[in-house]
C-alpha cells in the first residue's frame, strides 16, 4: 500500500482511498506486466463491531502524458465550421488573424483590411 485516506461519513460508514501498486501479473501470452498503480475506493460499513466492505472501485493510475504546448503567436491560416449532422468547410482565415496562446489563456487579434494600421495610443 503506498496510501490511505480514510473519511467517515457517519460513525459506521467510512470511504478509503487506497493507493498500492500491483506487480506479479502475467500476461494472456505468458509475458509479465510490468507493475501498475491503482487507486481504489471502497465503501465500508460497520455491522456488529466490524467493517464490511460493501462496495469498491479500482482505477489504474497512469502517468500523465505532456502534450505538446501552443504557446506562442500563431496566424490563422484557415477557418473550419459545420453545423449538426453536415461535413465540414474549410475557408481561408482573414488576412491579418492572429491567436496568441500562454499558458492559461489565448487571445484572438483581427485587424480588418490588408494595410497595416496606424499607430495605437
Amino acid at each position: 500500500m503506498l496510501d490511505l485516506r480514510i473519511r467517515f461519513i457517519k460513525p459506521d460508514v467510512a470511504i478509503a482511498h487506497e493507493t498500492h501498486e500491483l506487480s506479479g501479473m502475467v500476461g494472456p501470452d505468458g509475458e509479465r506486466v510490468p507493475p501498475q498503480r491503482e487507486l481504489s475506493i471502497r465503501v465500508l460499513v460497520k455491522e456488529r463491531g466490524k467493517w464490511l466492505i460493501t462496495a469498491f472501485h479500482n482505477t489504474v493510475v497512469r502517468a500523465a502524458v505532456a502534450s505538446p504546448s501552443v504557446e506562442g503567436a500563431w496566424r490563422v491560416a484557415e477557418i473550419a465550421s459545420r453545423a449538426p449532422g453536415e461535413t465540414w468547410a474549410a475557408r481561408p482565415g482573414p488576412p491579418a488573424g492572429l491567436y496568441v496562446f500562454s499558458a492559461r489563456h489565448y487571445a484572438y487579434f483581427y485587424v480588418p483590411g490588408v494595410q497595416p494600421s496606424g499607430p495605437v495610443a
